[in-house]
């Protein structure tokens, strides 16, 4: 099938369903520009007729559209941001744009009361974190993770060196807690469930298979290395659970601040600086 363009005013053709398409990605014409074939009542602009385009050739996949140039490349050279898809010459300026955007909507709305500092997210009491994902920065689900966070002097911990009880009853009776709402995408609360379906998976399986024995390999040799490695599985899950699950984490509280730790570099970077007060 021959197609003609309009070229600065000037018909250009006929030319194949593919150089029509080349001349999108390199930026000779624009999903605006003016096309028409034999059939066509009327010329009309490209992005009309652009499925029709790409059916007419024999590729193994079709070519998809920037979403903020607008012309056509292949899937592949296309990355997610949030519900946009962009070529990877608009990306860095979209994303510098969507930071300046919510570092002034952050400036602008003192009531939440969020900074940074460092690797750190600086909370009020009184504040609220925006609804961007703590991780990532990308619109947060509306459903905010509860949270519960502690925090006790950190040399609290050399106790533990003497006696572990008398460590737990003193930092149960000194330490601060506060109730957070986590906001997070859909992504980054998947991969939460995931590690949280791994980490009880393998605890019920650690504790399942050594009942198993108990009542079907009561005089199995190899059973004294199957517990071992099952309280093996066991103490990796736990802490596989506790480093990975909690998301976010107090590295101090205080009666007018809480200091988070945990957060993605874009959510910090959408934050204004703590000045301290």
């Amino acid at each position: 099938m021959n197609w003609y363009f309009d070229s600065n005013g000037q018909q250009t053709g006929p030319v194949e369903a593919g150089d029509v398409l080349r001349r999108l990605q390199t930026g000779d014409i624009n999903p605006g520009t003016l096309v028409w074939r034999e059939g066509l009542p009327a010329w009309v602009p490209l992005r009309q007729v652009l499925p029709e385009l790409q059916g007419g050739l024999i590729t193994e996949q079709p070519l998809d559209l920037c979403d903020e140039c607008g012309y056509s490349f292949p899937p592949a050279d296309l990355d997610s941001c949030g519900a946009h898809r962009l070529c990877r010459t608009c990306k860095p300026a979209f994303i510098e744009r969507a930071h300046a955007s919510l570092s002034a909507e952050t400036r602008s709305l003192p009531s939440l009361r969020v900074w940074r500092q460092n690797k750190l997210v600086i909370m009020a009491q009184d504040g609220e974190l925006p609804c961007r994902c703590f991780k990532c920065n990308d619109p947060a689900e509306p459903v905010r993770l509860p949270r519960t966070l502690y925090w006790h002097p950190p040399w609290l911990y050399l106790i533990v060196i003497f006696n572990l009880l008398i460590y737990a009853i003193i930092a149960m009776c000194v330490r601060k807690t506060q109730k957070i709402g986590l906001p997070l995408c859909a992504r980054h609360k998947a991969v939460r469930n995931r590690d949280l379906f791994i980490a009880w998976g393998g605890i019920a399986l650690s504790i399942l298979i050594p009942v198993l024995m108990a009542f079907t390999l009561k005089d199995s040799t190899f059973t004294g290395a199957i517990i071992v490695c099952c309280a093996a599985l066991l103490l990796f899950c736990v802490l596989y659970g506790v480093i990975r699950c909690r998301q976010v984490t107090a590295s101090l509280i205080t009666d007018t601040h809480l200091h988070l730790s945990g957060s993605g570099p874009a959510f910090r970077a959408s934050l204004g600086e703590w000045n301290g007060y």
